[in-house]
């Protein structure tokens, strides 16, 4: 049960704010989660502190279009970490498989959605599996990495 905020009415001061900028705030956790398309929207988003931003580019959202590009993965933990080191990162956008969650947390995102990649996928138990296996596979890289 969460409820979306319009941040749009909320930083109306700024040229940064689009359709695809906006906050859901989960009424039973009270944790914040903020999207963002460009790398100057999630700066801004950081701006407000919430728990959670998942930068995405609009036109990889729902899958068809790839992922997101690993250098659009990288600078948008660099720039939401510089202004909040707090702030969880959980990537998303065009994630189909288990080796892209995988890259995106050896890449620094603490998390990883893919609501599109398990739906659209052919067996999406299996897909599951796959992407928790590759959760686990980070985590265990990341531990021996220290």
């Amino acid at each position: 049960n969460s409820t979306g905020i319009c941040v749009k009415c909320y930083v109306n001061k700024t040229d940064l704010v689009k359709e695809h900028f906006y906050i859901i705030t989960h009424k039973v956790t009270k944790k914040a989660m903020a999207c963002a398309d460009t790398l100057d929207e999630a700066k801004a988003m950081a701006q407000l502190h919430p728990d959670i931003i998942n930068p995405e580019p609009s036109e990889i959202i729902g899958g068809g279009n790839g992922s997101s590009p690993m250098s659009y993965v990288k600078d948008s933990i660099r720039v939401i970490k510089e202004i909040d080191p707090e702030i969880m990162v959980e990537q998303a956008a065009g994630i189909t498989c288990g080796q892209e969650v995988y890259d995106f947390i050896m890449a620094g995102s603490e998390a990883a959605g893919a609501a599109s990649g398990i739906m659209n996928a052919d067996d999406p138990f299996a897909m599951i599996d796959e992407m928790i296996a590759a959760t686990r596979r980070a985590a265990d890289d990341l531990k021996k990495q220290g």
